[in-house]
């Protein structure tokens, strides 16, 4: 398969507000430091879905947003990939907590809301997108799924792909049986030819060989990593910085490998090279 570009990234996460405020812990830098979220609010969303969004729609398009500012493509041009292992649980607790309540009623918009692909309708009001999407899940290979989506649709429709991955922690009692340690977005802004301000170019395979994940060396990062699906996806942010720093090696023509989770034991391996 020709490669693709991984032309920008958006990021949200307690302690990694934005790809800028990320690097240094990315690179190694300084060590992570889990932070509060800020109340997210995304201004891509027109001021009523923006009130009826729920806290997992808000933290997805939080990571594209950012992505799509640091992009040359059209929004409204660009086809998309949401994927979340768990989905809006925070919202499927509030139904069913309804639900057995002697006499439920229903918000319409928690109803409307519940559906799985409801942060990619939210996405296409923002951007009054009509390009294909895509909502998906592979429970804690999720990241990976959703990548290779993204990538397939790149390479064989020869469009930019906006592919977002994003998980919150459950209420109780769900995260007794699920326990995600904060939430997660990742965004990923990817184009079929090479573009100005490209952080890498990149090919997918999958391996079933047995092959380690990549693990991180920050005990705390590494926590998060573990703690939530769609941060599964850290050690390939953590190569993209090192590609903004000119790779691994002085001539910046270094190529690197990352190997990551997929499903029933295979992994996903994403070679990077630069632009």
């Amino acid at each position: 398969m020709n490669p693709v570009f991984i032309n920008s990234v958006g990021l949200a996460a307690p302690g990694l507000m934005g790809w800028g405020e990320a690097l240094p812990v990315l690179l190694s830098e300084q060590g992570y430091r889990p932070a509060g979220m800020p109340k997210l609010v995304p201004a891509m969303l027109p001021s009523n879905e923006r009130r009826r969004a729920t806290r997992t729609i808000r933290l997805a398009l939080q990571a594209c947003q950012e992505a799509m500012e640091k992009s040359p493509y059209r929004a409204e041009k660009v086809s998309s990939v949401f994927t979340s292992s768990d989905g809006d649980t925070e919202l499927l607790d509030s139904l069913c907590t309804a639900l057995a309540k002697e006499n439920p009623v229903l918000s319409p918009f928690e109803f409307h809301n519940s559906v799985h692909n409801a942060p990619a309708g939210y996405w296409a009001i923002a951007t009054g997108s009509h390009s294909a999407s895509t909502s998906l899940c592979g429970f804690d290979g999720s990241f990976s799924c959703g990548l290779i989506d993204a990538v397939a649709q790149v390479a064989v429709e020869s469009t930019p792909v906006m592919m977002v991955a994003y998980d919150q922690p459950l209420p109780p009692p769900l995260d007794a049986k699920r326990p995600l340690v904060a939430p997660f977005a990742a965004a990923f802004l990817i184009g079929p030819q090479p573009g100005e301000g490209d952080l890498a170019q990149a090919r997918l395979r999958i391996s079933t060989a047995p092959e380690e994940e990549d693990v991180l060396h920050d005990p705390e990062l590494e926590r998060l990593r573990l703690g939530n699906p769609a941060a599964r996806g850290l050690p390939l942010l953590m190569a993209l910085a090192r590609k903004t720093q000119g790779g691994n090696s002085q001539d910046g023509n270094s190529q690197e490998r990352v190997t990551l989770p997929y499903q029933n034991g295979s992994r996903l391996i994403v070679e990077l090279a630069p632009c």
